[in-house]
Protein backbone atom coordinates (compact mmCIF):
# COMPACT_ATOMS: atom_id res chain seq x y z
CA UNK A 1 0.00 0.00 0.00
CA UNK A 2 1.44 2.98 -1.27
CA UNK A 3 1.61 6.15 1.67
CA UNK A 4 -0.63 9.08 1.72
CA UNK A 5 2.51 11.38 0.83
CA UNK A 6 5.68 10.51 -0.13
CA UNK A 7 8.77 12.09 1.56
CA UNK A 8 12.05 13.10 0.79
CA UNK A 9 14.58 11.21 3.08
CA UNK A 10 17.98 10.63 3.90
CA UNK A 11 19.96 7.46 4.72
CA UNK A 12 23.41 7.73 6.23
CA UNK A 13 25.68 4.62 7.01
CA UNK A 14 29.57 4.10 7.14
CA UNK A 15 29.62 2.52 4.26
CA UNK A 16 27.82 -0.83 2.28
CA UNK A 17 29.67 -3.24 2.80
CA UNK A 18 29.24 -7.17 3.63
CA UNK A 19 28.08 -6.28 7.40
CA UNK A 20 24.45 -6.64 8.84
CA UNK A 21 23.83 -3.53 9.73
CA UNK A 22 24.59 -2.34 5.68
CA UNK A 23 22.58 -5.40 5.16
CA UNK A 24 19.67 -4.15 7.01
CA UNK A 25 20.29 -0.47 5.82
CA UNK A 26 19.95 -2.13 2.21
CA UNK A 27 16.69 -3.74 2.66
CA UNK A 28 15.20 -0.46 4.77
CA UNK A 29 16.06 1.51 1.32
CA UNK A 30 14.28 -0.68 -0.62
CA UNK A 31 11.16 -1.27 1.14
CA UNK A 32 11.54 3.18 1.29
CA UNK A 33 11.98 3.33 -2.57
CA UNK A 34 8.73 0.60 -2.73
CA UNK A 35 6.23 2.40 -0.87
CA UNK A 36 7.56 5.98 -3.06
CA UNK A 37 9.15 7.71 -0.83
CA UNK A 38 12.44 9.70 -2.53
CA UNK A 39 15.36 8.22 -0.99
CA UNK A 40 19.54 8.95 -0.86
CA UNK A 41 22.36 7.58 0.43
CA UNK A 42 25.27 9.32 2.14
CA UNK A 43 28.32 6.89 3.36
CA UNK A 44 32.08 7.61 3.71
CA UNK A 45 34.17 4.31 2.55
CA UNK A 46 33.35 3.93 -0.96
CA UNK A 47 36.28 0.66 -0.48
CA UNK A 48 33.60 -1.12 0.91
CA UNK A 49 30.66 -1.98 -1.78
CA UNK A 50 29.06 -5.54 -1.25
CA UNK A 51 25.75 -4.28 -1.74
CA UNK A 52 26.38 -1.28 -3.81
CA UNK A 53 24.91 -3.26 -6.66
CA UNK A 54 21.28 -3.72 -5.56
CA UNK A 55 21.40 0.01 -4.23
CA UNK A 56 21.77 1.17 -7.39
CA UNK A 57 19.46 -1.69 -8.90
CA UNK A 58 17.49 0.53 -6.88
CA UNK A 59 17.84 4.06 -8.58
CA UNK A 60 19.91 5.33 -5.25
CA UNK A 61 23.27 6.73 -6.14
CA UNK A 62 25.09 6.45 -3.17
CA UNK A 63 26.36 10.00 -2.46
CA UNK A 64 30.21 9.33 -1.08
CA UNK A 65 32.04 12.11 1.03
CA UNK A 66 36.04 10.73 0.49
CA UNK A 67 38.94 12.27 3.05
CA UNK A 68 40.60 10.63 5.99
CA UNK A 69 39.92 14.14 8.29
CA UNK A 70 37.32 12.88 10.61
CA UNK A 71 36.44 16.74 11.26
CA UNK A 72 36.30 17.37 7.34
CA UNK A 73 33.92 13.83 6.91
CA UNK A 74 31.46 15.08 9.27
CA UNK A 75 30.74 18.84 7.46
CA UNK A 76 30.83 16.73 4.31
CA UNK A 77 28.01 14.63 5.39
CA UNK A 78 26.47 17.71 7.22
CA UNK A 79 26.51 19.45 3.60
CA UNK A 80 25.69 16.03 2.22
CA UNK A 81 22.66 15.76 4.27
CA UNK A 82 21.25 19.62 3.99
CA UNK A 83 21.96 19.77 0.49
CA UNK A 84 18.63 18.77 -0.74
CA UNK A 85 15.52 19.45 1.15
CA UNK A 86 15.56 16.70 3.41
CA UNK A 87 12.38 15.55 5.37
CA UNK A 88 13.88 13.14 7.70
CA UNK A 89 17.20 11.38 8.41
CA UNK A 90 17.61 7.64 9.08
CA UNK A 91 20.72 6.65 10.81
CA UNK A 92 22.51 3.19 11.33
CA UNK A 93 25.73 2.47 13.23
CA UNK A 94 27.05 4.66 16.90
CA UNK A 95 29.32 7.16 14.33
CA UNK A 96 27.00 7.52 11.50
CA UNK A 97 24.14 8.54 14.48
CA UNK A 98 26.35 10.90 15.74
CA UNK A 99 26.74 12.49 12.61
CA UNK A 100 23.40 12.50 11.58
CA UNK A 101 22.14 13.87 15.39
CA UNK A 102 24.49 16.64 15.09
CA UNK A 103 24.07 17.36 11.10
CA UNK A 104 20.34 17.62 12.00
CA UNK A 105 20.83 20.96 14.14
CA UNK A 106 20.86 24.20 12.73
CA UNK A 107 18.24 26.89 11.96
CA UNK A 108 16.09 24.57 10.33
CA UNK A 109 16.13 21.51 12.53
CA UNK A 110 15.70 18.16 10.47
CA UNK A 111 14.16 15.30 12.43
CA UNK A 112 16.41 12.04 12.33
CA UNK A 113 15.87 8.58 13.49
CA UNK A 114 18.71 6.78 14.75
CA UNK A 115 19.14 3.32 14.85
CA UNK A 116 20.87 0.99 17.43
CA UNK A 117 22.44 -2.20 15.69
CA UNK A 118 24.18 -3.74 18.22
CA UNK A 119 24.02 -4.58 22.37
CA UNK A 120 25.64 -2.93 24.64
CA UNK A 121 26.50 -5.63 27.61
CA UNK A 122 29.72 -3.17 28.58
CA UNK A 123 27.05 -0.85 30.77
CA UNK A 124 27.51 2.61 31.19
CA UNK A 125 30.86 3.43 29.76
CA UNK A 126 32.07 7.00 29.17
CA UNK A 127 31.72 6.52 25.42
CA UNK A 128 27.85 5.43 25.88
CA UNK A 129 27.17 8.32 27.62
CA UNK A 130 28.37 10.61 25.52
CA UNK A 131 26.29 8.75 22.31
CA UNK A 132 23.21 8.61 24.55
CA UNK A 133 23.51 12.48 25.75
CA UNK A 134 23.51 13.19 21.65
CA UNK A 135 19.88 11.20 21.22
CA UNK A 136 18.70 14.19 23.29
CA UNK A 137 18.45 15.71 20.00
CA UNK A 138 17.56 12.66 18.05
CA UNK A 139 13.54 12.17 17.17
CA UNK A 140 13.24 8.85 17.50
CA UNK A 141 15.51 5.79 18.35
CA UNK A 142 14.92 2.64 16.78
CA UNK A 143 16.98 -1.13 18.01
CA UNK A 144 16.63 -4.21 16.64
CA UNK A 145 16.24 -5.91 20.23
CA UNK A 146 13.76 -5.62 22.96
CA UNK A 147 17.36 -6.14 25.24
CA UNK A 148 19.01 -3.12 23.46
CA UNK A 149 15.51 -1.09 23.99
CA UNK A 150 15.66 -2.17 27.88
CA UNK A 151 19.49 -0.81 28.19
CA UNK A 152 18.28 2.39 27.16
CA UNK A 153 15.36 2.78 29.27
CA UNK A 154 17.04 1.29 32.46
CA UNK A 155 19.99 3.61 31.81
CA UNK A 156 19.07 6.69 30.38
CA UNK A 157 15.74 7.02 30.95
CA UNK A 158 15.24 10.36 29.38
CA UNK A 159 15.15 9.15 26.24
CA UNK A 160 12.36 6.69 26.85
CA UNK A 161 9.51 8.28 24.91
CA UNK A 162 12.07 8.22 22.02
CA UNK A 163 12.40 4.57 22.02
CA UNK A 164 11.01 1.98 19.22
CA UNK A 165 11.76 -1.48 18.61
CA UNK A 166 11.69 -3.32 15.61
CA UNK A 167 13.56 -6.86 14.47
CA UNK A 168 15.57 -7.37 11.37
CA UNK A 169 14.13 -7.92 8.34
CA UNK A 170 14.86 -11.63 6.18
CA UNK A 171 13.89 -11.86 2.44
CA UNK A 172 11.48 -14.46 2.94
CA UNK A 173 11.77 -15.50 -1.06
CA UNK A 174 15.79 -15.98 -0.94
CA UNK A 175 15.49 -17.49 2.88
CA UNK A 176 13.21 -20.30 2.55
CA UNK A 177 13.21 -24.23 3.51
CA UNK A 178 13.94 -27.09 1.79
CA UNK A 179 12.17 -29.52 0.15
CA UNK A 180 12.04 -32.19 1.00
CA UNK A 181 12.33 -32.12 4.53
CA UNK A 182 14.24 -34.84 5.53
CA UNK A 183 17.41 -35.58 8.10
CA UNK A 184 21.10 -36.19 7.12
CA UNK A 185 23.98 -38.64 8.33
CA UNK A 186 25.74 -37.39 9.69
CA UNK A 187 23.58 -34.51 11.24
CA UNK A 188 25.26 -31.55 9.74
CA UNK A 189 25.04 -28.01 11.50
CA UNK A 190 26.17 -24.36 10.67
CA UNK A 191 27.16 -21.88 12.75
CA UNK A 192 27.69 -18.17 11.43
CA UNK A 193 29.80 -15.73 13.06
CA UNK A 194 32.70 -14.12 13.06
CA UNK A 195 35.44 -15.92 15.16
CA UNK A 196 35.95 -13.60 18.12
CA UNK A 197 35.33 -14.19 22.12
CA UNK A 198 32.30 -12.98 22.09
CA UNK A 199 30.87 -15.55 19.47
CA UNK A 200 32.52 -18.09 22.11
CA UNK A 201 34.41 -20.24 19.89
CA UNK A 202 36.67 -21.75 22.23
CA UNK A 203 34.02 -22.90 24.56
CA UNK A 204 31.88 -24.22 21.62
CA UNK A 205 34.68 -26.27 20.61
CA UNK A 206 34.91 -27.95 23.67
CA UNK A 207 31.54 -28.79 24.26
CA UNK A 208 31.81 -30.49 20.21
CA UNK A 209 34.23 -32.24 21.82
CA UNK A 210 32.23 -33.32 24.49
CA UNK A 211 28.92 -34.29 22.27
CA UNK A 212 30.78 -36.55 19.77
CA UNK A 213 32.20 -38.77 22.60
CA UNK A 214 28.84 -39.35 23.38
CA UNK A 215 27.38 -40.18 19.85
CA UNK A 216 28.03 -42.81 17.62
CA UNK A 217 31.14 -42.33 15.18
CA UNK A 218 30.99 -40.01 12.55
CA UNK A 219 27.04 -39.08 13.78
CA UNK A 220 27.88 -35.10 13.62
CA UNK A 221 29.41 -32.34 11.34
CA UNK A 222 29.97 -29.00 12.34
CA UNK A 223 30.47 -25.87 9.70
CA UNK A 224 31.38 -22.70 11.09
CA UNK A 225 31.50 -19.95 8.40
CA UNK A 226 33.00 -16.67 9.69
CA UNK A 227 35.31 -13.78 9.40
CA UNK A 228 38.81 -14.77 10.93
CA UNK A 229 40.10 -11.36 10.24
CA UNK A 230 42.64 -11.93 7.28
CA UNK A 231 43.77 -9.78 4.92
CA UNK A 232 45.13 -11.31 1.53
CA UNK A 233 45.31 -14.08 3.20
CA UNK A 234 47.81 -13.18 6.13
CA UNK A 235 46.22 -12.90 9.55
CA UNK A 236 46.28 -9.74 11.16
CA UNK A 237 46.39 -8.52 15.21
CA UNK A 238 42.79 -9.60 15.19
CA UNK A 239 43.47 -13.04 13.85
CA UNK A 240 44.84 -14.16 17.39
CA UNK A 241 41.54 -15.34 18.82
CA UNK A 242 41.12 -17.86 15.46
CA UNK A 243 44.36 -18.98 15.01
CA UNK A 244 44.01 -20.08 18.85
CA UNK A 245 40.64 -21.66 17.59
CA UNK A 246 42.11 -23.63 14.75
CA UNK A 247 45.21 -25.14 17.33
CA UNK A 248 42.01 -26.16 19.25
CA UNK A 249 40.35 -28.43 16.90
CA UNK A 250 43.79 -30.12 15.91
CA UNK A 251 44.25 -30.53 19.67
CA UNK A 252 40.55 -32.24 20.47
CA UNK A 253 41.04 -34.31 16.98
CA UNK A 254 38.35 -32.31 15.63
CA UNK A 255 39.44 -32.27 12.63
CA UNK A 256 36.87 -34.60 10.67
CA UNK A 257 33.85 -33.51 12.30
CA UNK A 258 34.52 -30.14 12.83
CA UNK A 259 35.91 -27.04 10.09
CA UNK A 260 36.38 -23.39 9.75
CA UNK A 261 35.22 -21.34 6.19
CA UNK A 262 36.01 -18.01 5.11
CA UNK A 263 32.64 -15.47 5.08
CA UNK A 264 30.40 -16.53 2.16
CA UNK A 265 27.46 -14.66 0.06
CA UNK A 266 25.08 -17.41 -0.66
CA UNK A 267 24.33 -18.42 2.59
CA UNK A 268 20.59 -18.84 1.45
CA UNK A 269 21.80 -21.45 -0.85
CA UNK A 270 24.05 -23.06 1.68
CA UNK A 271 21.18 -23.81 4.30
CA UNK A 272 19.43 -26.74 2.37
CA UNK A 273 22.61 -28.65 3.63
CA UNK A 274 22.07 -28.72 7.08
CA UNK A 275 19.76 -29.58 9.94
CA UNK A 276 20.30 -27.00 12.18
CA UNK A 277 21.96 -23.65 12.62
CA UNK A 278 23.56 -22.68 16.11
CA UNK A 279 25.04 -19.55 17.47
CA UNK A 280 26.68 -20.03 20.78
CA UNK A 281 27.67 -16.70 21.40
CA UNK A 282 27.84 -14.78 25.22
CA UNK A 283 25.34 -12.25 24.39
CA UNK A 284 23.58 -11.06 20.46
CA UNK A 285 21.10 -8.51 19.55
CA UNK A 286 19.13 -9.62 16.68
CA UNK A 287 21.32 -11.72 14.59
CA UNK A 288 20.75 -11.90 10.85
CA UNK A 289 22.16 -15.29 11.13
CA UNK A 290 19.47 -16.52 13.44
CA UNK A 291 16.94 -14.84 11.80
CA UNK A 292 17.82 -16.04 7.98
CA UNK A 293 18.04 -19.61 9.50
CA UNK A 294 14.62 -19.55 10.65
CA UNK A 295 13.23 -18.39 7.43
CA UNK A 296 14.97 -21.37 5.85
CA UNK A 297 13.39 -23.45 8.17
CA UNK A 298 16.55 -24.58 10.15
CA UNK A 299 16.14 -25.69 14.25
CA UNK A 300 18.33 -23.11 15.87
CA UNK A 301 20.36 -24.09 18.46
CA UNK A 302 21.20 -21.20 20.45
CA UNK A 303 22.54 -19.08 24.03
CA UNK A 304 20.17 -18.27 26.59
CA UNK A 305 20.60 -14.46 26.27
CA UNK A 306 19.22 -11.33 25.32
CA UNK A 307 16.31 -11.81 22.35
CA UNK A 308 17.55 -15.24 21.81
CA UNK A 309 14.96 -16.86 23.73
CA UNK A 310 11.81 -14.73 22.14
CA UNK A 311 13.19 -15.09 18.92
CA UNK A 312 13.90 -18.77 18.70
CA UNK A 313 10.43 -19.59 20.94
CA UNK A 314 9.72 -22.47 23.17
CA UNK A 315 9.20 -25.11 19.65
CA UNK A 316 12.16 -23.41 17.20
CA UNK A 317 14.76 -24.97 18.71
CA UNK A 318 16.85 -25.40 21.88
CA UNK A 319 18.47 -22.77 24.29
CA UNK A 320 21.86 -23.48 26.32
CA UNK A 321 23.86 -21.53 28.49
CA UNK A 322 26.95 -20.41 26.68
CA UNK A 323 29.43 -20.28 29.88
CA UNK A 324 28.51 -23.88 30.12
CA UNK A 325 30.53 -26.74 28.07
CA UNK A 326 28.37 -29.71 29.04
CA UNK A 327 25.22 -27.82 28.45
CA UNK A 328 25.88 -26.89 24.88
CA UNK A 329 27.49 -30.53 24.69
CA UNK A 330 24.18 -31.26 26.12
CA UNK A 331 21.86 -29.66 23.47
CA UNK A 332 24.06 -30.80 20.32
CA UNK A 333 23.44 -34.00 21.59
CA UNK A 334 20.03 -33.78 22.05
CA UNK A 335 19.30 -32.57 19.01
CA UNK A 336 22.08 -34.78 16.78
CA UNK A 337 19.59 -38.51 18.66
CA UNK A 338 16.71 -36.65 18.03
CA UNK A 339 13.50 -38.06 16.25
CA UNK A 340 12.68 -36.62 12.38
CA UNK A 341 8.99 -36.76 13.12
CA UNK A 342 10.26 -33.41 16.48
CA UNK A 343 12.64 -31.94 13.65
CA UNK A 344 10.59 -31.83 11.12
CA UNK A 345 8.25 -29.90 13.19
CA UNK A 346 10.68 -27.76 14.71
CA UNK A 347 11.72 -26.79 10.70
CA UNK A 348 7.95 -26.06 10.12
CA UNK A 349 7.75 -23.95 13.10
CA UNK A 350 10.76 -21.84 12.85
CA UNK A 351 9.56 -21.09 9.13
CA UNK A 352 6.21 -20.06 10.51
CA UNK A 353 7.92 -17.60 13.33
CA UNK A 354 10.18 -16.21 10.59
CA UNK A 355 6.81 -15.30 8.80
CA UNK A 356 5.94 -13.42 11.63
CA UNK A 357 8.62 -11.55 13.21
CA UNK A 358 10.99 -10.94 10.04
CA UNK A 359 8.87 -10.26 6.89
CA UNK A 360 9.99 -7.01 4.76
CA UNK A 361 6.42 -6.23 5.24
CA UNK A 362 6.56 -5.51 8.68
CA UNK A 363 9.99 -4.16 8.99
CA UNK A 364 9.22 -1.34 5.96
CA UNK A 365 5.62 -0.14 7.44
CA UNK A 366 7.44 -0.51 11.20
CA UNK A 367 10.22 2.01 9.94
CA UNK A 368 7.79 3.78 7.98
CA UNK A 369 5.83 4.48 11.13
CA UNK A 370 8.50 5.65 12.71
CA UNK A 371 9.68 8.26 9.91
CA UNK A 372 5.85 9.54 9.93
CA UNK A 373 6.13 9.81 13.74
CA UNK A 374 9.90 11.83 13.47
CA UNK A 375 8.28 13.99 10.92
CA UNK A 376 5.03 14.89 12.44
CA UNK A 377 6.88 15.68 15.92
CA UNK A 378 9.66 17.82 14.60
CA UNK A 379 6.49 19.95 13.38
CA UNK A 380 4.55 20.38 16.68
CA UNK A 381 7.92 21.29 18.02
CA UNK A 382 8.66 23.67 15.20
CA UNK A 383 5.11 25.31 15.43
CA UNK A 384 5.45 25.22 19.77
CA UNK A 385 8.53 27.74 18.46
CA UNK A 386 7.49 30.12 16.61
CA UNK A 387 4.61 29.92 18.91
CA UNK A 388 6.98 31.42 21.52
CA UNK A 389 8.87 33.66 19.70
Amino acid sequence: MMPTKSYNLCCLIDSLGSGGAQRQMTRLIRALVEQGHRVRLVTYYPQYDHFLPEVKSLGVEPEYVETRSKLLRFLGVRRAIRRNQTDCIISFLDTPNLMAVLSSLGLTRIPVVVSERSLNVDGKTWVNWVRFQAFRFATRIVTNSYSQAQFVNKNYPFLIEKVRTILNSVDLDDFHPREPQTTSFPIRIIVGASVNPAKNTLRFLEAVSLAVRRLPPGKLHIDWYGNNFFVNGEPTAASGYYLEAVALVKKLGLENCFQFHPVVDDLHLRFKHYDAACLPSVFEGCPNFVCEAMASGLPILASNVSDLPMIVGSDCGSLFDPKSAPDIARVLTEFALEETSKSTHRRSAARDRAEKLFAPKIFAQSFENVVFEAIGRAKIETTKTQGQI
